[in-house]
């Protein structure tokens, strides 16, 4: 799973940066092996679509097409435990801005995870097979 580096900061403290987690895809794939790419859960704040495109292109780049497996993208989506959750513990509030309660999850609003699916799945599917690319679980 691939994050912009203040997702990572902000949500997935002590992990991989964006770099080493590039870095350790890239190795896999030129080891040989296929890859599945995921960026997923897509988080929105300031110029957030700006690092998720810069994200997206950056794989695109460093990965050999022919490497891929899959491909996915995926927007916030939370239970109402989960959003509970996170918001008792005060942590991350910014995860949790403009999601709204829809079809029995908190997620962004349709309009929004739209405008989202279609700029980047515009990006990756003119560098791989449609067939190997995918919305995963909205």
């Amino acid at each position: 799973t691939l994050s912009p580096e203040l997702v990572i900061k902000k949500a997935e403290p002590l992990t991989a940066t964006f770099s080493e987690r590039l870095e350790a895809l890239k190795a896999v794939s030129e080891a040989g092996f296929l890859v599945s790419v995921h960026i997923d859960p897509i988080i929105v704040y300031d110029d957030f679509l700006k690092d998720y495109v810069e994200i997206v292109e950056d794989v695109l780049n460093e990965i050999d097409e022919k490497s891929i497996f899959s491909f996915s993208i995926g927007t916030l989506r939370l239970n109402r435990d989960g959003y509970k959750a996170i918001k008792r513990a005060g942590k991350d509030a910014f995860i949790l801005r403009g999601l709204i309660f829809d079809d029995g999850m908190y997620r962004y609003e349709k309009g929004v995870r739209e405008e989202i699916y279609g700029k980047l799945s515009d990006i990756i599917t003119k560098k791989i097979d449609k067939g190997k690319f995918y919305i995963c679980m909205d």
